[in-house]
């Protein structure tokens, strides 16, 4: 995965924000207007957008693409549109709404299959650094690298979250037959509703850290 600058991120933010705008504004208008701004941000790459309610950051919406289908910037307009009126699990976002979320973006790396054992697929898994794919036959549950950190998990408990997402049960990570992937992204998201854009990291107490880009 290309390494993004700050500046970068912040640019591709603000796309997945206007793409929503212009949606509420007019649902048939034409996402081609917003891509065209994207064109050097043209290396296929994985990415998900994801909204959460300001400021108790509640998930709102969330949707994206695991894999590098398409040239990134054609691939967030999409996601954001998606995230916004296609979850779902809610009710298509509100004009009064989008002043009331922050949007985030992940932008996925290259995905590695990890096979073997149970205790190599738990050795293997960085907490922070690694987000996770179960897939068996068309289950499939996605967790970013974040979320894990967030709700304070341990190894096992973010795989077996993996499997709920998939609509698995919870321990069938530990099937040879059931792929486990892990990936990394890198991670972009508003301070406050159409505020600043940083990237977030973890620190060493797993905990999200605001701004190290700057730092």
């Amino acid at each position: 995965m290309a390494k993004y600058s700050l500046d970068e991120g912040r640019r591709l933010v603000s796309a997945a924000r206007s793409s929503i705008e212009l949606f509420l504004k007019d649902p048939r208008f034409e996402p081609e207007m917003v891509k065209s701004t994207l064109k050097e941000f043209s290396k296929p790459d994985g990415v998900f957008v994801t909204l959460r309610h300001y400021p108790n950051e509640v998930v709102r919406g969330h949707a994206g693409f695991s894999e590098p289908i398409a040239p990134l910037g054609e691939s967030l307009v999409e996601a954001a549109i998606a995230a916004a009126f296609g979850d779902q699990r809610f009710v298509p976002l509100s004009h009064r709404e989008l002043d009331d979320v922050v949007i985030e973006i992940d932008i996925i790396s290259k995905i590695e299959k990890i096979g073997g054992s149970e205790a190599n697929r738990l050795k293997r898994l960085s907490l922070g650094r690694n987000g996770i794919i179960v897939r068996h036959g068309t289950n499939k549950g996605i967790l970013m690298p974040e979320f894990p950190v967030r709700h304070r998990l341990s190894k096992q408990q973010a795989l077996e979250e993996a499997c709920i997402h998939a609509k698995l049960p919870e321990s069938y990570w530990k099937q040879p037959s059931v792929e486990v992937l892990y990936f990394t992204s890198q991670h972009f998201i508003e301070e406050t509703p159409s505020g600043r854009v940083n990237e977030m990291v973890m620190n060493k107490l797993h905990a999200p850290r605001r701004g190290a880009a700057n730092s």
